[in-house]
């Protein structure tokens, strides 16, 4: 648990009124990093509805399997659809939790647009997937099924995910450097919904900086550099997923 200063302001529009505590994690996926008084509702708002694309679509049924949290357990879905194929012919079937194949499944971006010197475009570019098996693996789930081929089918909300990203990092470097440390913060637009160039400032790097310690379900890290913020960020780091990294601000 950790639960920053009060920071007495909306970190997204910079109203005083009506101020929430903002989870920088999603509380969802047991994210514990609090900022008091940090987000106005109409905000709040804004980042829950692209947080929910993420939460009640691909990361439903790791959600479910590892038992995270929800404020209303007695709601959740208790089956979850599953391609299964069966003599050459696929269907898709609603299978329990208990007998599916939860993976955390993570979108692959390419290098931010501002580190390859591209014009600022809309949409984000994605160069493939990660999975992580949790508990099950397919040929368990293929022997307990009784079937030849199981397959898993997610529409991804990949702009979302990615603001979802932008969010968590912009979060952290607040509660760590206060507002007054990330001047002129680039990646606003895109984590409020003014723009959809988010893959702009948010993408894949390779390798971990010494920054960041996955010792934890996830991770964060600041790093600066002459007047440069960067957000780095790993969901479900005990696992070798995607390092995101977030153009935060480029200084004066």
């Amino acid at each position: 648990m950790r639960r920053y200063e009060p920071v007495g302001t909306c970190i997204y529009c910079g109203a005083v009124e009506d101020l929430r505590d903002e989870h920088i994690i999603p509380k969802a996926i047991n994210g514990d990093w609090i900022l008091p008084k940090a987000s106005c509702r109409a905000c709040e708002a804004i980042t829950s509805k692209f947080e929910m694309k993420v939460l009640r679509g691909p990361l439903w049924l790791p959600r479910r399997a590892l038992n995270l949290r929800t404020r209303h357990r007695d709601r959740q879905p208790e089956a979850f659809p599953l391609l299964v194929n069966q003599n050459n012919v696929e269907e898709r079937r609603e299978i329990p939790v208990d007998q599916n194949l939860p993976s955390v499944m993570l979108p692959l971006y390419g290098v931010p647009g501002f580190l390859r010197g591209d014009e600022v475009q809309e949409g984000i570019r994605v160069e493939g997937v990660y999975v992580g098996h949790i508990k099950r693996t397919p040929e368990e789930v293929v022997a307990d099924l009784g079937v030849d081929r199981v397959a898993l089918e997610v529409e991804y909300p990949v702009v979302e995910f990615a603001q979802l990203i932008a969010k968590i990092a912009y979060g952290y470097a607040v509660g760590e450097l206060g507002l007054q440390g990330i001047k002129n913060p680039l990646v606003l637009p895109a984590i409020r919904g003014v723009t959809q160039a988010v893959g702009h400032w948010v993408g894949c790097i390779p390798g971990p900086p010494k920054e960041l310690k996955p010792d934890a379900l996830h991770a964060a890290a600041v790093v600066t550099n002459n007047g440069m913020v960067m957000g780095m960020v790993s969901l479900f780091a005990l696992q070798p997923t995607p390092l995101y990294s977030v153009l935060l601000s480029k200084g004066v």
